[in-house]
């Protein structure tokens, strides 16, 4: 069985050269989405017009569903990139068992 080759490694999750807390780009951009809908929550909740509180719950609700389904589908992505981790023995290496 042949698993296909591991995609190059992708530079957007490490920390920057001089990143002081070390926190990749993703997160920065999950926090910058929340930021923008906690501003929205607000906007609506100011000019909301008949039952503000409602119609700012929902729209940080929603951006919170989004940012955890977004962050789900990430951990599923390096769950899967980790099973292709580990070292497959070919026919010709002295260790392989013969077919």
């Amino acid at each position: 069985m042949t698993f296909p080759p591991k995609p190059p490694a992708d530079d957007w999750d490490e920390p920057a050269a001089g990143a002081a807390t070390g926190l990749g780009m993703t997160t920065w951009i999950m926090l910058a989405v929340l930021a923008w809908g906690a501003l929205l929550a607000l906007g609506s909740f100011l000019f909301g017009g008949n039952l503000p509180m409602l119609r700012a719950a929902i729209v940080f609700g929603v951006t919170v569903a989004f940012l955890l389904v977004w962050l789900g589908a990430l951990t599923l992505r390096q769950r899967r990139e980790g099973e292709y981790d580990h070292e497959i023995p070919s026919s010709d290496a002295p260790d392989a068992k013969p077919r």
